[in-house]
């Protein structure tokens, strides 16, 4: 789940197609050396974060390093294993491999964190921070407020498609994701169409929703 809302906030320099192709998204081109080791990425002009501020290539290095960080305990760590990065100026940025690997390119697809609000958030501070609560990213869409329940665990969240998204305003204005202790909860929502869809249900309880056409 985490995967899948994140994918909606943040953005990489590229992202799968419906065919499994990468396509740049963050980046405007990028271009390969002839021994397939170094990877050189252009941003594109209009790449922004939701606050207004330019993704430069600081924040792809900044965020590259942090994963590579092992107090951070990326789950993305050992995709980047050996991957040295560097910004050649600020809208072109340089991966280096140690040797050719022709699947490197889906790593691009990394979400990329703001240097300026995360620069001064150590490793150990990085899975309690605040900002991971109210996140700030340059994806299709930005998170217009949080609603938590009991225990701080989050009920509902609402997004709002962000109008300055480097691939165009997505089609769809505001995503609500709403969250539920168990299954019976869920099965209620829809039987209530207090929400219209719910995912990783029960074979049985899916049997059961098809017999209602729902």
């Amino acid at each position: 789940t985490d995967r899948e809302l994140t994918s909606l906030v943040y953005s990489g320099l590229t992202r799968p197609d419906a065919d499994g192709q990468f396509l740049p998204t963050l980046a405007s081109e990028y271009k390969v050396s002839d021994d397939g080791t170094i990877y050189t990425f252009t941003l594109r002009d209009n790449a922004t974060f939701h606050d207004g501020t330019p993704v430069t290539a600081e924040d792809i290095v900044f965020t590259v390093r942090m994963v590579q960080d092992p107090a951070v305990k990326s789950p993305r760590r050992a995709q980047w294993e050996g991957v040295s990065v560097t910004a050649i100026d600020q809208n072109h940025v340089e991966f280096t491999l140690k040797q050719p690997y022709a699947a490197f390119i889906s790593n691009t697809h990394l979400g990329i964190l703001p240097k300026h609000l995360w620069q001064d958030v150590t490793a150990e501070e990085f899975p309690y921070s605040n900002l991971n609560l109210h996140p700030v990213g340059s994806g299709p869409y930005k998170i217009r407020s949080v609603k938590l329940g009991e225990g701080g665990l989050v009920e509902r969240i609402l997004f709002r498609s962000f109008n300055n998204f480097s691939l165009s305003k997505p089609y769809i204005s505001e995503i609500v994701a709403v969250f539920f202790s168990n299954e019976r909860d869920r099965l209620s929502a829809l039987d209530r169409n207090d929400i219209d869809s719910a995912a990783n249900l029960s074979e049985e309880s899916a049997t059961s929703l098809k017999e209602k056409n729902i």
